[in-house]
């Protein structure tokens, strides 16, 4: 999950994401950071919240922006 700390879209998804139990599935990454900016450029974040699927291991890992339906499934807990 891609978020900014001044975002209240941000905190009200963590907070679904706490209430369906789910929080603990997720690694946040916070684009105030160097690392997170960096992140979020390399994928074409434009905006915040939003959800990235990493996907493979090693070599063959990659990483992309959640579809509208996997946004969906998440904030649902499945």
């Amino acid at each position: 999950m891609i978020v900014s700390p001044n975002c209240p879209s941000c905190h009200a998804i963590k907070q679904v994401l706490t209430r369906e139990g789910t929080i603990r599935n997720v690694q946040i990454v916070d684009v105030s950071t160097p690392e997170g900016m960096e992140f979020a450029k390399k994928l074409g974040v434009m905006g915040v919240p939003e959800c990235a699927i990493v996907e493979g291991e090693g070599i063959h890992k990659t990483v992309r922006v959640c579809t509208d339906a996997e946004w969906q499934r998440m904030l649902k807990g499945e």
